[in-house]
Order: structure tokens, then sequence, then C-alpha cells
């Protein structure tokens, strides 16, 4: 297994690609490090190649907003430290109120200064530029029409039997596309 797993082929789906942007700034570079390693045994099929181009700017649009969020629900967290500390009359929960909202500032600081690390959209994607390196001459063709017309075909047919992969993906029924 260990000989196998040193001379086969890597394929990716799009998730493995989205999931760079997702990870910590050191975690990416690490496996994007490991990935060059083994550059002359990955693989990626045009159809991932594609979903990750239509889908790349809304995960990462996804990251920031959940930036956000979890700002808000940190804020909302510093309103019920304070209330906490406003109906109580006991000094030890007065004593200890300041130094948690204190803490939970510094983390909703620090969360602002991430925030505008953001990528630039506009002015380049270090992520697509390092897999555009990557994956260079090693993007398989697109599908044929008929293929795709074979692949939608198949599908149908499979939702409509009740098949997976397929007839639970989505909430409503394929078009007829």
């Amino acid at each position: 297994l260990a000989q196998r797993f040193k001379e086969c082929l890597f394929v990716f789906d799009a998730n493995v690609l989205f999931n760079l942007y997702r990870y910590t700034p050191e975690s990416r570079e690490s496996l994007i490090a490991n990935l060059k390693t083994i550059k002359d045994r990955i693989w990626l099929p045009h159809q991932v190649g594609h979903e990750y181009h239509r889908g790349r700017i809304e995960v990462m649009l996804g990251q920031l907003s959940l930036v956000d969020k979890l700002g808000a629900e940190i804020a909302k967290a510093v309103v019920g430290v304070e209330n906490l500390g406003r109906s109580s009359i006991l000094f030890a929960v007065d004593a200890l109120v300041k130094p948690v909202k204190e803490q939970l500032k510094a983390i909703v600081d620090g969360l602002e200064q991430k925030k505008e690390k953001k990528p630039d959209l506009m002015n380049g994607d270090s992520v697509l530029d390092a897999l555009t390196e990557l994956f260079a001459g090693a993007v398989g063709p697109p599908y044929t029409k008929e293929q795709y017309a074979q692949i939608y075909q198949e599908g149908k047919d499979r939702y409509g039997k009740l098949i997976p992969p397929g007839f639970k993906d989505k909430s409503s029924k394929p078009d007829d596309t």
C-alpha cells in the first residue's frame, strides 16, 4: 500500500480546492508545498476546474461573512456580560465582567484586523495563482455536448428512481436542460 501511494495519481474535487480558502494561511501554504512535491502525479478533471472557477469568489466571500457573523455574536456576548455586571450586587461578578469584556473586545479588534487583510479580489488571488501553477498541463479535457447530454439523462433517471448520488443533492427536481 505504501508503495502504491508513492506511485499513484492524485485527482482532486472542487471541495479540496475550495478548502484552501478555508484553511489558516499556515495550513494552506503547507498543503500547497506538499502538492508541489507530487506535482508530476496530480490531475484535475476539467469539470472540477470549471466548478472551482465558478465558485471560488462565493467561497472567499463566505469566509469573510463568517468573520462578520462571529463579530456580531461576540458583540452580543459583550452586551450580555455587561448586563450581568449591571444586575449583580456581588463584587465578585463585577470584578469578572471587566476582564471578560476586555478580552471579547480584543477578539473583535483582532477580527477587524483580519478583515482588513482580506483578499483583494481585483488584484490577485494567491490560491488561484498557486493552483494555476500546480495544475498547468494536468487538466483533463471538457466533456462533449453528447457526453453532457448523457450525464444529464443519467441524473434524471437516477433522480426518478431515487438512486443516489443525485436525488437528494438538491431540494428541487432537475430541470429539463
